[in-house]
């Protein structure tokens, strides 16, 4: 009896504050994916709801309120309540759930990632996107390399990728090397932006692009682009 009237006052606060408990044991990165995610204002209509006392129309209003993000988050906490046993059965049917409708991304060209370098002061962030050009690299891995990633002799950049958790190997040439001779010589290459969270480095990169009329973009447009010159090299 006791265990029942337990489950029956678990909010959805406490399924979030679990969920990101469990992330955060087998996967960090993904808990600050979580984190960042569950503190969006959306969420805030959702939080201290008795989780088996929720109707639909809560669910819808969080879904309706927030972006194809809080959508995919919504899914997975809902999934996760379902699973752990702490609700009977689904809130919303998921055929009544919106469909996901995820905005257009594209390459990031020459001329844009020029016109952003342009106006930038910061010396550190100057050199990032100077060096995701280069690399394209995902912009977590960027952030966390060090100078212990760099083979000098070889010209080589190596760094095991935090999402899949395989080996990324990379030549690179003369630009790439100006840059990096300009980083710290021990220790983190990007030591402040590196320990930003990828949200703060997104938002700082949207700001900007904002400012110019840069539209259609996101910081893993760089990959996109190195990509793109990949292929047009063989």
């Amino acid at each position: 009896m006791a265990k029942d009237a337990l489950i029956s006052q678990r909010t959805w606060q406490f399924v979030m504050d679990e969920m990101k408990r469990t992330k955060v044991k087998h996967a960090p990165l993904t808990s600050e994916r979580y984190e960042s995610a569950f503190n969006e204002v959306p969420f805030d209509a959702l939080r201290r709801l008795i989780l088996i006392e929720t109707r639909p129309d809560a669910i819808l209003k969080v879904l309706l309120t927030g972006t194809v993000s809080t959508n995919i988050f919504m899914r997975r906490l809902h999934s996760f309540a379902l699973n752990m046993g702490w609700l009977p059965w689904p809130i919303l049917a998921y055929a009544q759930w919106p469909r996901l409708q995820y905005k257009s991304r594209r390459a990031i060209t020459a001329a844009e990632a020029q016109r952003l370098l342009d106006v930038e002061k910061h010396a550190e962030w100057r050199a990032f996107l100077q060096l995701i050009w280069h690399i394209g690299a995902a912009q977590v891995d960027m952030a966390g390399l060090t100078h212990e990633n760099i083979d000098w002799p070889n010209r080589l950049i190596s760094y095991t990728r935090k999402k899949t958790g395989t080996l990324a190997v990379q030549r690179f040439g003369t630009a790439a090397e100006a840059i990096l001779q300009e980083r710290p010589n021990l220790g983190p290459l990007f030591p402040h932006f590196g320990k930003q969270s990828s949200a703060a480095r997104a938002t700082r990169f949207a700001e900007r692009c904002q400012k110019l009329g840069i539209v259609g973009v996101s910081l893993h447009s760089y990959r996109y682009a190195w990509a793109e010159r990949a292929r047009q090299a063989g």
